[in-house]
């Protein structure tokens, strides 16, 4: 039996552009990390490699379910929307919060989410 695939309504014009970029380069409904910045540039958006890392990050930590290499289409709009709210303001390019933070701490606390020591 092949596995039904979701049926996503899309309202508005902008989320349908967005939508039709990611079914781009889409691989069964996610889009790998490596096609991330092709997917960013069709939306003139230029991301650094640290930046597209730093959004995966953020995605496979907080994001369900949790697929390592892979951005679904929400964390892709909400990347998106990040990027494109950076440029507004005019911010400068920081460091990736995984690259600030304590990394011994962080991995404590998520093998202690998972349950492992």
């Amino acid at each position: 039996m092949e596995k039904e695939k979701p049926d996503y309504r899309i309202f508005g014009s902008y989320t349908r552009s967005l939508y039709n970029v990611f079914k781009k380069y889409d691989n069964n409904d996610r889009i790998q990390t490596c096609n991330l910045r092709k997917a960013f540039n069709e939306l003139n958006l230029y991301p650094s490699y640290s930046q597209i890392q730093e959004m995966v990050h953020c995605a496979v930590e907080y994001g369900s379910p949790c697929d390592a290499d892979f951005v679904t289409f929400g964390e892709f709009c909400v990347s998106v929307d990040e990027l494109q709210h950076h440029y507004e303001i005019g911010a400068p390019v920081t460091l990736p919060k995984s690259v600030i933070r304590n990394k011994s701490g962080g991995v404590s606390v998520r093998r202690a989410r998972k349950g492992m020591h």
